[in-house]
């Protein structure tokens, strides 16, 4: 059973620009969540492209480096970054962690 825990970097706030008609979607309970992602390799995609598509800072972001996905906070660097080994892992991170619900633990 996956948890949310409720940890934010300093100054953090929501990040949804892009991501408005995925509400319904992140109010799942977190397993749910995790699996509609693990189902759904499109709307993944489309949620790594909409942080790619970010043209403004400071704001939550999620990339794939090295084959694995990183997902954190970018201000002046990056910060409270976790990797994932699983992109439906890391989207859901994202997501929670966009909308100011917490960091998957």
């Amino acid at each position: 059973m996956s948890r949310i825990t409720s940890q934010f970097p300093p100054g953090f706030r929501r990040s949804t620009l892009g991501l408005e008609d995925l509400t319904q979607l992140v109010e799942l309970p977190v397993d749910e969540l995790i699996l509609k992602l693990r189902s759904d390799d499109a709307l993944c995609s489309r949620i790594v492209n909409q942080s790619y598509d970010k043209r403004y800072t400071p704001s939550t972001f999620i990339e794939e480096k090295a084959g694995a996905f990183r997902v954190g906070w970018f201000r002046d660097g990056y910060e409270a970054v976790r990797t994932f080994s699983e992109r439906a892992l890391a989207v859901a991170d994202y997501l929670c962690f966009s909308f100011g619900l917490g960091r998957l633990e």
